[in-house]
C-alpha cells in the first residue's frame, strides 16, 4: 500500500507537468503516420503489400510488424528515455525537498525504503506510458496486417529496463545535491559524449599506445552503464546468438549505484 500510494503520488506529478499530454502528442503522431501515411493490403499466404513515400513492397506480416517496432525503438527510444530522465529527475529532486521529504519520513518509511519506493515508482510509471505508447502502435500495426506477434512488446519492456538504468544515476546526483540539474548534465556528459568514447576506445588506445591508460578505458567499459548497446539488444534478439554483457554489467551498476546512494541517503543529515 505504501508503494501503491508513492507510484500514485509520482504520476499524478508528471500529469501536473503535462508530461503525459506530451508523450500522449508523440503518440499521436506516430500513430497518424502508421494509419494515413502507410497503406498496408493483405495478400495471401500472411504476407502484406506496404505501400508509403518509399513505394511499394511486399513482406510477411509478422516480420512487417516486428520491423515498425524495431524501427520506432530505432527512432524514438533514445529520445523517449532522454525525456523520462528530464521529467523524473525533476520528480526525485521534488521528493529531496525539505518538506516534502519530512512529510513522506513522518510516515513508518525508512529513508533508503523511501528512496527505492521513488525510483520503482518512476520506473513503473515509465512502463506504463510505454504500455499505453507502444501498445498502440501494436494495435494499429496488428490491425492493418491482420496479424498477431508479441515479440514487438519487448520494446516496450527495454525501453523502460534502460530507463532504470539511466536514472540510477539521476538518483544519486539528486542525492548529493537535491537538485535535478547535476543528474540531468551527468547523463548528458555520459551518453553523449563519455559512452561515445568509450564504445570507441580501440581505436582511441590504439592510436595512444599506453598500456594504463588502455587499462583505465577498458576498466571504465566494464564499470558504466552502456545505454545504446542495451537498446540495442531488442534488435539483436531475432539473432540467434544474442550478447547479454551489456545488459548484465548495467544492471550491475544500476543495482550497486542504488545501493550506495541508499547509504549515503540514510547517513545524511538534511
Amino acid at each position: 500500500m505504501k508503494f501503491l500510494a508513492i507510484f500514485i503520488d509520482t504520476f499524478r506529478e508528471i500529469r501536473d507537468k503535462k508530461m503525459v499530454i506530451a508523450f500522449g502528442i508523440i503518440t499521436a503522431m506516430f500513430a497518424g503516420t502508421y494509419l494515413f501515411a502507410i497503406s498496408v493490403t493483405k495478400l495471401d499466404n500472411g504476407k502484406v503489400e506496404v505501400s508509403s513515400f518509399a513505394g511499394k513492397s511486399a513482406i510477411d506480416g509478422v516480420k512487417f510488424v516486428e520491423q515498425q517496432m524495431v524501427l520506432f525503438s530505432q527512432i524514438i527510444g533514445g529520445t523517449l528515455i532522454f525525456l523520462f530522465i528530464i521529467a523524473f529527475a525533476f520528480v526525485m529532486a521534488n521528493l529531496l525537498k525539505p518538506g516534502t521529504l519530512d512529510l513522506h519520513l513522518s510516515k513508518p518509511l525508512w529513508r533508503s525504503q523511501l528512496l527505492l519506493y521513488k525510483f520503482f515508482a518512476c520506473t513503473l510509471s515509465v512502463f506504463v506510458l510505454m504500455l499505453v505508447m507502444g501498445g498502440t502502435l501494436w494495435g494499429i500495426l496488428s490491425f492493418k496486417a491482420g496479424v498477431i506477434t508479441f515479440q514487438p512488446f519487448l520494446s516496450i519492456v527495454m525501453i523502460p529496463l534502460v530507463f532504470a538504468i539511466a536514472f540510477s544515476l539521476i538518483v544519486f546526483c539528486c542525492v548529493f545535491t537535491r537538485g535535478a540539474g547535476a543528474g540531468i548534465s551527468a547523463y548528458l556528459v555520459y551518453a553523449y559524449l563519455l559512452e561515445t568514447v568509450l564504445q570507441s576506445r580501440e581505436f582511441i588506445k590504439h592510436q595512444i599506445g599506453n598500456d594504463t591508460f588502455s587499462f583505465i578505458m577498458d576498466m571504465s567499459y566494464h564499470i558504466l552503464p552502456k545505454i545504446r548497446e542495451c537498446m540495442a539488444i531488442f534488435i539483436q534478439l531475432n539473432v540467434s546468438n544474442v550478447d547479454w554483457y551489456p545488459l548484465t554489467s548495467s544492471l550491475i551498476f544500476m543495482v550497486v549505484t542504488l545501493a550506495i546512494s541508499c547509504v549515503i541517503f540514510e547517513s545524511k543529515d538534511y
